[in-house]
């Protein structure tokens, strides 16, 4: 099951303790048994936010208390989001879709669950979801209609079209082109695995059936690699990446390709003991799209098995992977994962199990964080071993200044 790429964040204002009374009632209570130092050499504050509190490590290795907990009293939020930066809510019946504090669309009909919603695609003009099965559109000027059935919207176009797929399974289903009001235009691929939308370039990636990767724009279509050319079988995963990369992965082994199709980095694994390569972690480029990290993990049967987890990293050119860091674990019991983030050269590493360290990936120094989490209150696994915990880096104080 793949992680992370795919996984939402709540940003929450930090918290300052005070000596007022709304300010302790605004704190909750367990953060008062929470160590108050930590490691320090940090390059930038990093959040940890477990069952009952959010914390903040500093550089220095102070730590203060950063909001509430995962599961503290909260009531669930009346919105649902799709990984496009883009909220949706349902307000006295009515569809709304938010970026920010910015209400970008309101719906002209009456819906009953906001949770029916299955899909969305937000573009300059106009707004694509399928709600019950029905493929709905709306433009700046006109009000939603249904155009379709049982295509989910995947994004727009810089021509202003937009791409569907039929069919709702995981296994693929036709390519459909339609025009920014929501009229049919075309099949443009049939039974082809859509991989993924790339905003950046607005346009889709998708393996056909004789395993080409393809890139489609709207009016044309450019074949970027053959998988059997990389080494790599035709149910591979691929996906776009930060920096105009393509990630591609395989149990044993992962490609990347520069935007054009040409190879950037590739590497194999041999073959062990129940290795999997970033099948938990996902491929993350770092921002200038210059090194992709990845972790692979051995022996997890799904069952609390005992084995190890590597933070890799790849560069341009290169055809073996870095080694930059390795758990000895206990997996946590069926689905776990992991969560890489890059600040400058720095990688962030959390897992399931309550593991966090932060490596820089250039002088291959680590900063283990995993004892004092392992102090934090909230953070003590269940009886699938896992931990409740958001780990993330937080703006440096001089790149806000």
């Amino acid at each position: 099951m793949k992680a992370v790429a795919v996984t939402t964040i709540i940003l929450i204002p930090a918290l300052v303790i005070a000596t007022s009374g709304a300010a302790k009632e605004a704190v909750p209570p367990c953060p008062r048994s929470a160590p108050d130092q930590g490691p320090s050499g940090l390059p930038a504050p990093v959040s940890l936010v477990t069952r009952c509190a959010g914390f903040q490590l500093e550089p220095d290795g102070s730590v203060r208390p950063n909001g509430r907990g995962l599961f503290s009293n909260r009531k669930p939020r009346p919105e649902i989001s799709f990984g496009d930066g883009v909220s949706w809510r349902l307000v006295d019946g009515h569809l709304s879709a938010h970026r920010g504090g910015v209400r970008l669309w309101r719906s002209s009909r009456r819906y009953l669950r906001l949770f029916d919603l299955q899909g969305t695609a937000v573009g300059a003009n106009a707004v694509a979801y399928i709600y019950r099965s029905r493929l709905f559109v709306a433009t700046r000027r006109t009000a939603e209609r249904i155009v379709g059935r049982n295509e989910r919207p995947i994004g727009w176009s810089r021509h202003g079209l937009f791409f569907t797929r039929r069919g709702l399974g995981d296994g693929g289903g036709d390519v459909l082109l339609r025009a920014n009001d929501g009229t049919f235009l075309a099949v443009v691929q049939r039974k082809a695995r859509v991989v993924g939308f790339d905003a950046v370039t607005q346009t889709l990636l998708t393996v056909t059936r004789d395993a080409r990767v393809e890139r489609f724009d709207g009016r044309s279509t450019t074949s970027l690699m053959r998988l059997r050319d990389l080494q790599l079988p035709v149910w591979t995963w691929a996906e776009p990446l930060t920096g105009g990369l393509i990630g591609l992965t395989a149990k044993r082994r992962v490609a990347i390709l520069r935007a054009n199709g040409s190879l950037f980095a590739s590497a194999s694994f041999p073959r062990g003991r129940r290795c999997n390569a970033a099948g938990n972690s996902g491929l993350v480029a770092d921002p200038s799209g210059r090194a992709v990290a990845l972790t692979l993990t051995e022996g997890n049967t799904g069952y609390a098995s005992r084995g190890a987890e590597w933070v890799l990293l790849v560069r341009e050119g290169d055809r073996a992977v870095r080694v930059r860091h390795r758990e000895r674990l206990r997996f946590a019991v069926c689905e776990r994962w992991t969560t890489l983030e890059w600040h400058g050269r720095w990688l962030l590493y959390s897992s399931t199990e309550g593991r966090a360290v932060a490596v820089d990936t250039s002088r291959r120094r680590v900063i283990d964080l995993t004892s004092f989490v392992s102090r934090l209150p909230g953070a003590q696994p269940n009886g699938e071993l896992k931990v409740e915990l958001e780990a993330r880096w937080l703006p440096s104080r001089s790149a806000q200044s």
